[in-house]
């Protein structure tokens, strides 16, 4: 699962009035503050992304149907009528 909520980390300028209390919030966000890339959670991503892209057109266009594995398994297959876009 990936959240996409808070994909940008950043700063409340302005914060420094408490002890322990940190200026910047969600150190876990694939770009941080300042807009760097974070590893290793930037590059999953971009691993992600990637596939994504790749079967889109099966994910998004494809025509589902099922295909029978023996008794008990069936697959279901997708098939695109749509030109692969890269």
């Amino acid at each position: 699962m990936v959240n996409y909520y808070m994909y940008h980390g950043g700063t409340n300028f302005g914060r420094t009035g408490a002890s322990f209390v940190m200026p910047r919030y969600y150190d876990e966000a694939p770009l941080d503050e300042f807009g760097m890339f974070k590893e290793p959670k930037w590059g999953h991503l971009k691993d992600l992304h990637h596939a994504l892209r790749l079967c889109k057109n099966a994910l998004l266009f494809g025509t589902p149907s099922t295909q029978p594995l023996g008794k008990l398994y069936e697959v279901l297959l997708f098939s695109s009528l749509v030109a692969i876009l890269l």
